[in-house]
């Protein structure tokens, strides 16, 4: 049973880090910055995005409300099967644990991007860490 909760955690941590969405969020997190439409967005984009989602709505606005939204969904889903006992955190921690620290300030933004958005679980997620 460990092996397969294991390798559950291995298959959604490749399928984050495969889809170009979750990707580009992540990237931005890491304070990378990525191009939509020959645009370039900052991680500052992103937390403006985050803090006042329905300002301007912008075709790049939509882009970073997507890269956070799949993210997020993501983050409810490993917590979903963490609570669910289908994975276990240490699996995932490694994975994720230094892109929760860069967002450590903003924080409480994020967390609450995600409850006005529908994504109850990921504060407990970010609780974890």
């Amino acid at each position: 049973l460990r092996w397969k909760k294991a390798d559950k955690a291995k298959e959604i941590i490749d399928e984050i880090f495969m889809f170009d969405c979750t990707e580009n969020a992540l990237k931005l997190v890491a304070r990378t910055a990525i191009k939509f439409q020959g645009k370039k967005i900052v991680y500052d984009d992103l937390l403006k995005y985050v803090k006042n989602p329905s300002s301007g709505r912008s075709e790049v606005e939509d882009y970073i409300g997507e890269l956070i939204d799949e993210l997020n969904y993501y983050f409810e889903r490993m917590e979903n099967y963490i609570e669910i006992d289908y994975i276990n955190f240490d699996d995932i921690k490694p994975s994720f644990e230094w892109y929760i620290h860069q967002i450590r300030g903003d924080r409480l933004d994020f967390i609450n991007y995600a409850k006005t958005s529908g994504y109850k679980r990921c504060a407990k997620f970010f609780d974890r860490f």
